[in-house]
């Protein structure tokens, strides 16, 4: 497991999420604990809407679709996957707006 120490008090930890990802992509309807937002939680809102999209269009397929963009995160910045986060989003509506 993956721990994050905190330099103001020994005795307390911060659990990195990445490190459950692999985990939730195999097992992806298992009941967990965080919230509805799941490993999402605390991300910026690019991430929330392109895992509502994913999930209407896709059901099932969508939740493990968005966990592999999560993924995305173990080898690249939160800055870079939420930019093409939200290149994919405006180019979805880009598309939807075009007869």
């Amino acid at each position: 497991m993956r721990v994050i120490p905190v330099p103001t008090s020994a005795t307390t930890f911060i659990f990195d999420p990445l490190h459950y990802l692999a985990l939730i992509e195999q097992k992806i309807n298992a009941p967990r604990s965080g919230g509805a937002a799941g490993p999402a939680g605390g991300l910026p809102e690019e991430f929330m809407t392109l895992r509502r999209l994913l999930e209407a269009r896709m059901g099932k397929q969508g939740k493990r679709e968005f966990v592999q963009v999560l993924r995305l995160m173990e080898v690249f910045p939160l800055d870079d996957v939420a930019a093409a986060a939200r290149r994919r989003h405006r180019a979805a509506e880009q598309s939807a707006s075009t007869p």
